[in-house]
């Protein structure tokens, strides 16, 4: 369970960054909704990466403990 938190935690970014950028759009300018949805996109990125990585780390970490 402790493992699905970063998981969970993505798509909540993923869903209030689609939400914000849906809510803007009839008060904004499309350029606006657009950089806004582009951010959450590059934050979504970089966490998928770092959770990737994380990942990728620990199971390196593992296979040395078994050497």
């Amino acid at each position: 369970i402790v493992t699905m938190v970063p998981v969970i935690k993505l798509f909540l970014v993923g869903f209030l960054v689609r939400i914000t950028a849906g809510l803007a759009e009839p008060f904004c300018d499309r350029q606006i909704c657009d950089t806004v949805f582009s951010v959450g996109q590059t934050i979504i990125y970089i966490m998928v990466s770092l959770l990737l990585m994380t990942v990728m780390f620990i199971f390196a970490f593992a296979v040395l403990l078994k050497l």
